[in-house]
């Protein structure tokens, strides 16, 4: 295991605390009769956080007025599927299913009357990270991380459905991190990494976990060592690239030169038992900048991130100023091509959510530390278009109906 020094440990061990959600769904910019789309912005307040979840008739507003949101605890999630919004409470393991009334959400009922919601308490379940996935009407996953399980749930009838054990996702002396779910196919997949708190080590492998989408089993659990922590996958005609980006480079700025890869994007073909080995790209390389974390793919051999661009000296930096100041752009990295193009018309900006694809249109939020708000970009490389701004942190983008 190598070892980062105790600045890198604390960036890394925040970023892997959930600053970011990835994202997906799907949707447009809207205004026909009946669009609606959900905004979840994150705000911080005096003494925590709360989420609020906005509904729009479209996306291309100037403003949002939180008073209109619902609004959950700091620790919730927010998802929409098949037209409900579902939260998921990172305070209780709380499961709640949401219809539009009017432009707001407010608690569906099932047919029999009841509340939709359930508890995953049952199955050990009382907060929530990112890793969410629908896979049908009948069926979803939550990876349970903590408890290394994956918790089958029914999003119709809002049922506990079983429980199956990833014994792979625990790895001894280490805490597990996943980045975002997604399905392809009869594949679930989801990126994996491993660190220990308390001595600042990491497992040197970019990993991914690969599970059965249709049976409650574990196809396995694919690992490399070209590279280290991964954060980010997608899908690209037809095959999976995993992004590792060393703890968003931190671990490799912080490390002592030569004893961290640079961060790499790997390709899986579905069905495979490991990576690709005749397929790599070093990002660093690529881009001509140590730091980049994040991928957001756009099925065209190309994927959005965020650079660090700023002169400022990283290691001089505090862990919360490097999480927090504006000194990150958006930018386009082609890895067919093994070309990138920074997105000049979004000014800089603080760490934020990797984005969400709308429509086959792509969408990423410009953090602005200094005014505590999030603006909405629709990339169209090597432009972008400003949508709104937003108090706190955008932390979901996605169509409802």
């Amino acid at each position: 295991m190598r070892k980062l020094s105790f600045t890198s440990y604390l960036l890394v061990a925040l970023l892997f605390a959930g600053c970011s959600d990835d994202g997906g769904g799907a949707g447009g910019v809207g205004g026909a009769t009946g669009d609606q789309f959900l905004v979840a912005n994150r705000v911080r307040t005096p003494d925590s956080r709360a989420i609020f979840a906005s509904v729009l008739p479209r996306l291309d507003v100037e403003t949002i007025d939180l008073s209109q949101a619902l609004e959950l605890s700091g620790l919730s999630r927010v998802r929409t599927y098949a037209g409900k919004t579902y939260s998921f409470d990172g305070e209780s393991g709380v499961v709640t299913r949401y219809v539009v009334d009017q432009n707001r959400l407010i608690e569906d009922v099932l047919e029999n009357g009841e509340r939709a919601r359930f508890s995953m308490a049952g199955a050990g379940v009382t907060s929530f990270t990112n890793q969410i996935v629908f896979i049908s009407d009948e069926r979803a996953y939550y990876v349970d991380l903590e408890n290394a399980q994956i918790v089958v749930w029914n999003p119709s009838d809002m049922s506990l459905t079983s429980t199956f054990p990833a014994p792979g996702l625990r790895r001894e002396g280490f805490t597990t991190s996943g980045g975002g779910v997604t399905l392809l196919g009869s594949f679930v997949f989801m990126p994996v990494s491993w660190l220990n708190q308390n001595t600042a080590t990491f497992v040197p492998v970019a990993a991914m976990i690969v599970l059965s989408a249709t049976e409650d089993e574990v196809f396995g659990i694919i690992e490399d060592d070209r590279c280290v922590i991964s954060s980010s996958a997608f899908v690209d005609d037809g095959a999976v690239y995993l992004m590792a980006d060393a703890g968003d480079g931190l671990a490799l700025v912080f490390s002592e030169p030569g004893t961290v890869p640079p961060p790499c994007l790997l390709e899986w073909i579905p069905g495979e038992t490991t990576f690709n080995p005749d397929f790599y790209r070093d990002l660093s390389a690529t881009t001509g900048l140590p730091l980049l974390r994040g991928a957001l793919g756009r099925g065209d051999g190309t994927f959005v991130t965020q650079l660090y661009t700023s002169d400022i000296d990283p290691q001089t930096l505090e862990p919360i100023e490097l999480l927090d100041l504006n000194l990150w752009q958006w930018g386009v990295i082609d890895f067919r091509d093994d070309t990138s193009t920074l997105i000049e018309s979004i000014p800089a900006g603080g760490i934020s959510a990797i984005g969400w694809v709308v429509d086959e249109m792509y969408f990423v939020p410009q953090f602005n530390d200094e005014q505590g708000t999030s603006t909405l970009f629709e990339i169209e490389s090597p432009d972008a278009i400003e949508f709104f701004t937003a108090t706190g942190e955008i932390s979901e983008v996605a169509r409802i109906q």
